[in-house]
C-alpha cells in the first residue's frame, strides 16, 4: 500500500522548508562577509574641528561638511552612569550577544503579534550603530536583515568597548547635537565625564526620539522619559543604592538656553582667516588642532595695532605677525582689524602680496657680507645713479656721498644697496631670496622676476607678504638659519637651512640696531619699508627671541602721505616689542663670539693696501679678508668710457648686427633698459634693426655710468 498523496505533499513541503531554512542559515552565516564594512559610512560623519591655543584652550570650533556638532571622546571619558543608562534602555543584553539578540527577536515577535502593533523592537546597540547613517529612512525587513548581518560583522572585527564608544559618540540628541559629549555640553554645559545619574538618565532617553524628547523644548515629556530610563536602570541594578524617586526628583541644572551654547560661543569666524593655515598644515583629517597661538599676545597685538591705525589719516587697515625665533612658531597673526567690514574685512592682509619697499635691503647686505665684499665699516657710495631711464634717489632727496655700510643700511639709503645688488647680480640675490621663502623656489619664476624687475627687486617690487618677510627676518635672528614658522605645537621639527653664516647674521643685526626703534627703550634690530606711491608702510623688528612684522595701509590700494614705514609702522612695532619684554630685555650675542677685529683702511673700510696711510680697527667675518683697498693713491676717474658701440649708425643685413660691448674698465651693462650684467671682454650681442641704448656702470661703483645711443639700419 503506497503513501497517501497528502503525506507526500507534507513530506515535500517539509523537505522544501528544511532546504529553505538551510539556505537561509547559510546566507545568514555568509552574508556578513559579503557586505561592505559599515564603519566606512560611519566615518564619513566627521566631528567638529577644534583649534586650541598655546595653553590648550579652545579658541575656535569649526563644524565640518555635515554641520553636525559631534565631539568624540574615549569611553573612559564618559560617565559610567550614562553607560549604564544607555545599555539599560537600549540593549540590556549588549555584553552577551554577538550583534544580534535572538531572544529579543522572539520576544518582539510574540509581543507585537499578540498586541497587533509594534510594542517592542529587537535592534541591539550594534544594529543601531550600523543603521545611524540611514536614520529617517523607511524600515523594511530586508533593511533589518542587512543591519543584523553588518552588526555581526562588526562584532567579529571590533571589541564591545570599541562598538560602544562609536555608538555613544554618534547618537543623535536633537537638532545638530550628536554624541554624548556634545549633548552634555549643549544641555548641561559640562563634559560627558561629569554627568550625574539623573542627567545621564535624561540624556540616555533622548536618542529614541531626539527632537520629541528635547528638554529645552519639551521638558515634561523629557522627564517622563527619564523616569522610564531610571526604572530600567533599577531593574538592572545600576542605581547604586539610591532610590528611583530620589534620583527622579533630583533637580536638573540645565544651562541657560537663552545664551550661546559651548559650540556657538566658541565659533569665532574672525579667527578662521589665520587658523585655516594651521588646518592646512595639520591636514584635513586632524580634528583637534593644537596651535601655537598665544591669545594674550594675539589680543595685545590687535589692541596696539587698532590704536595706532586709528591715529593715521587715510589708512584704516593693519596687519601684524609675531614669531617665536627659537621654536620657529607663530605666536600671533592679525590680518584684519574689522572682520565684519563689508568689502575687505575678511581679507587677511598678513598673507597679501604687496610692494615691500626697503624691507629687503638687509638680505642684500647679508649676501654681500657673507660673500666677503663688505663689512659693517666698509664705505659705500651714496650718489646719483642711473640705469637707463631708471634713476633712483633717496626718500629725502639728498645723497650722503661716502658712508659706512652700517649707516647706509640704518638710514635705508637706496643707491648704495643698488650698487651692491649690481655687483652681486640679480640671479644670485634671487637665489638667496628663494632660500628665505621670499619667492618661489623655481628657476623660471626667478628668471621672470629678474627680467621684469631687474635691480628694483632691492626696493621690494617683486611683491612679498608680511608673513614671508617676518619669517625671513627670523633667519637673521636665528643666526642665519631659515626655518619656516609653524602654526602647530608639534609641527615643523625638521632642521632648517643655513642661508647666511652666524657671523654674517650677527653683523647685520648690529647694523640694524644702530638707531633706536620708536616707542621702546629695548635693544631691538629693526628695518622699515615704504612702497613706491606711499601705499604700504612696513616695519620688521626682531631680537633673539621674537620677530614682529607690521604692515599698515589700505587693503584696497589707496595712497596716503602718512604711509611711511618709519612714521607709522615703526612705533607700532616698538610698542608690540615692549609688550613682549615686560620686566626683561633681549640678550644679544657679543661681537667677540663670532666676529674678529681686523685692520681696515680708514678711507674705504676694506683691507689696507701698501698705499693706505690711515688704518683703523673694525669687525669682520672670520676666515677670510675683505678685498684690498684700491681707492688710496689712485686718481679717481670721473666716468667710465664705452668703447663699443659708438654713437653712430650701423648698417647690417639679414635682420640685425652683431656688435661687441667694450668699456675702459670692468662694467655692468644694461641693454635697452634690460640688465645683462658682466660680459666678457669684447663679447658681441645681436641687435635688431632700430634704435638702441646701452648703459655701462663701473662694477666697483667708483665711476659714473655712461650711456651710448645708436641705430642699426638695413
Amino acid at each position: 500500500m503506497g503513501i497517501p498523496p497528502y503525506k507526500k505533499a507534507l513530506l515535500c513541503l517539509g523537505v522544501a522548508l528544511g532546504l529553505l531554512l538551510l539556505v537561509a542559515l547559510g546566507v545568514w552565516i555568509v552574508l556578513p562577509y559579503l557586505l561592505f564594512n559599515p564603519m566606512v559610512r560611519l566615518e564619513k560623519q566627521t566631528p567638529i574641528r577644534q583649534f586650541l591655543d598655546r595653553q590648550g584652550n579652545v579658541i575656535h570650533i569649526e563644524r565640518t561638511y555635515d554641520f553636525q556638532n559631534r565631539e568624540p571622546v574615549p569611553l573612559s571619558q564618559v560617565s559610567p552612569a550614562f553607560i549604564d543608562a544607555i545599555i539599560a534602555i537600549e540593549d540590556e543584553g549588549f555584553w552577551r550577544h554577538g550583534g544580534v539578540s535572538y531572544t529579543a527577536i522572539v520576544r518582539a515577535f510574540f509581543s507585537n503579534v499578540l498586541l497587533m502593533r509594534k510594542h517592542s523592537g529587537a535592534s541591539t546597540i550594534t544594529m543601531q550603530l550600523v543603521s545611524l547613517p540611514d536614520a529617517g529612512h523607511k524600515k523594511t525587513l530586508w533593511n533589518k536583515v542587512q543591519q543584523g548581518c553588518m552588526a555581526r560583522y562588526l562584532e567579529g572585527v571590533y571589541t564591545k568597548e570599541q562598538i560602544l564608544e562609536e555608538y555613544v559618540n554618534r547618537l543623535p540628541f536633537g537638532g545638530k547635537i550628536y554624541g554624548i559629549q556634545a549633548a552634555a555640553r549643549f544641555y548641561f554645559d559640562k563634559t560627558a565625564a561629569e554627568l550625574s545619574i539623573p542627567e545621564a538618565a535624561l540624556l540616555a532617553g533622548l536618542p529614541q526620539r531626539p527632537n520629541g524628547y528635547r528638554p529645552n523644548l519639551h521638558p515634561e515629556i523629557a522627564k517622563r522619559r527619564q523616569y522610564n530610563v531610571l526604572l530600567r536602570m533599577q531593574k538592572a541594578g545600576k542605581l547604586k543604592g539610591a532610590s528611583l524617586d530620589e534620583l527622579y526628583n533630583a533637580p536638573l541644572y540645565y544651562r541657560d538656553f537663552k545664551e550661546h551654547s559651548y559650540y556657538t560661543r566658541n565659533n569665532r569666524p574672525e579667527r578662521e582667516i589665520y587658523l585655516r593655515y594651521a588646518k592646512r598644515e595639520a591636514g584635513k583629517d586632524c580634528y583637534k588642532v593644537h596651535t601655537t597661538i598665544d591669545m594674550d599676545i594675539q589680543n595685545a597685538v590687535r589692541g596696539i595695532l587698532k590704536q595706532e591705525c586709528a591715529m593715521i589719516h587715510n589708512a584704516k587697515d593693519g596687519a601684524a605677525v609675531v614669531i617665536d625665533v627659537k621654536k620657529s612658531k607663530i605666536l600671533a597673526m592679525v590680518g584684519t582689524l574689522d572682520f565684519y567690514e563689508m568689502w575687505t574685512g575678511q581679507i587677511n592682509a598678513a598673507v597679501c602680496r604687496r610692494s615691500a619697499g626697503s624691507t629687503l635691503k638687509p638680505f642684500i647686505y647679508a649676501e654681500a657680507i657673507d660673500g666677503g665684499m663688505i663689512a659693517e665699516d666698509t664705505l659705500l657710495l651714496d650718489a646719483p645713479l642711473s640705469f637707463g631711464a631708471y634713476a633712483p634717489g633717496n626718500y629725502d632727496g639728498t645723497f650722503a656721498g661716502d658712508i659706512k655700510a652700517k649707516y647706509a643700511l640704518g638710514r635705508s639709503l637706496n643707491t648704495p644697496v643698488l650698487r651692491l645688488l649690481a655687483q652681486l647680480g640679480t640671479e644670485r640675490t634671487l637665489d638667496s631670496f628663494s632660500k628665505l621663502g621670499l619667492i618661489p623656489d623655481d628657476a623660471k619664476t626667478r628668471e621672470i622676476i629678474s627680467r621684469e624687475k631687474g635691480l628694483t627687486i632691492a626696493l621690494g617690487t617683486a611683491g612679498h607678504t608680511l608673513w614671508q618677510l617676518t619669517d625671513a627676518y627670523a633667519a637673521l635672528a636665528r643666526g642665519g638659519e631659515y626655518k619656516k614658522a609653524s602654526f602647530l605645537k608639534d609641527g615643523n621639527d625638521a632642521k632648517g637651512q643655513q642661508v647666511f653664516s652666524k657671523s654674517c647674521a650677527l653683523m647685520v643685526s648690529r647694523m640694524l640696531r644702530i638707531y633706536q626703534i620708536p616707542c621702546t627703550t629695548k635693544d631691538i634690530a629693526w628695518k622699515t619699508g615704504t612702497s613706491n606711491g606711499l601705499r604700504d608702510a612696513w616695519c620688521i623688528a626682531y631680537t633673539p627671541d621674537y620677530v614682529v612684522g607690521v604692515w599698515i595701509g589700505n587693503k584696497m590700494p589707496k595712497a596716503s602721505s602718512y604711509l611711511v614705514g618709519g612714521k607709522v609702522a615703526a612705533p607700532c612695532a616698538g610698542r608690540i616689542m615692549s609688550s613682549l619684554y615686560v620686566n626683561k630685555s633681549p640678550q644679544w650675542d657679543e661681537p667677540e663670539t663670532c666676529l674678529v677685529q681686523s685692520r681696515l683702511c680708514k678711507e674705504s673700510g676694506l683691507s689696507p693696501s701698501a698705499k693706505c696711510k690711515n688704518t683703523v680697527e673694525g669687525w669682520t667675518l672670520p676666515g677670510f679678508a675683505l678685498p684690498e683697498c684700491k681707492k688710496c693713491g689712485e686718481k679717481k676717474r670721473l666716468q667710465i668710457k664705452i668703447i663699443s658701440p659708438l654713437e653712430a649708425d650701423y648698417v647690417a643685413q639679414e635682420g640685425g648686427a652683431s656688435i661687441p660691448l667694450k668699456a675702459n674698465a670692468s662694467a655692468l651693462w644694461y641693454v635697452d633698459g634690460i640688465y645683462v650684467g658682466l660680459v666678457k671682454e669684447g663679447q658681441a650681442l645681436q641687435f635688431a634693426f632700430g634704435s638702441h641704448k646701452v648703459c655701462a656702470i663701473s662694477s666697483d661703483g667708483s665711476l659714473e655710468a655712461s650711456i651710448v645711443s645708436f641705430t642699426v639700419k638695413p
